[in-house]
């Protein structure tokens, strides 16, 4: 017989408020499921950094006169010469092949440093704008995420 998944329950069982006797760490961040899970996708990003940062300087990008809007700019053009690629190879879609010709570095690594930018960026102003610590205004979003639906998981039973 197939069941459909329990509602999210953030209510701990017994095992659960056990384990956190030691080690209250429920509810917490758990950055090792972005580091374990996109470790790859991170060091090609982080090239792409260390590049900007030797073609210009470590963090300037933080300075740019209407960085938001040029950040966007430059990831759509990135986007878009991955875009061509893949019509020019006929592949489906050009993830690392298609490179940037100065940096010799994927476009797509291009693109999501460039969002990671858009991002900052848009922390950075809402701090400035609001007298909100960036840290304050991170927290604050990340307190708004919902909790994600669950009915997608069926369960089979005997």
């Amino acid at each position: 017989m197939i069941q459909q998944a329990p509602e999210w329950d953030i209510a701990f069982n017994a095992a659960q408020a056990k384990s956190q006797q030691f080690k209250a760490d429920a509810g917490k961040a758990m950055p090792d499921l972005f580091e374990d899970g996109f470790g790859n996708a991170v060091r090609l990003m982080q090239a792409t950094l260390e590049y900007g940062a030797q073609k210009y300087e470590a963090h300037s990008w933080r300075n740019v006169p209407d960085g938001i809007s040029r950040y966007a700019r430059a990831g759509g053009r990135h986007r878009q010469d991955r875009a061509l690629d893949a019509q020019e190879t006929g592949t489906e879609s050009a993830i690392l092949g298609s490179c940037d010709l100065e940096s010799g570095l994927p476009h797509i690594a291009h693109e999501l440093f460039n969002l990671m930018c858009q991002v900052e960026l848009a922390i950075q102003k809402e701090a400035e704008d609001s007298g909100v610590s960036r840290k304050e205004i991170t927290l604050a979003l990340v307190a708004n995420m919902k909790a994600p639906p669950q009915d997608h998981k069926l369960r089979v039973t005997a």
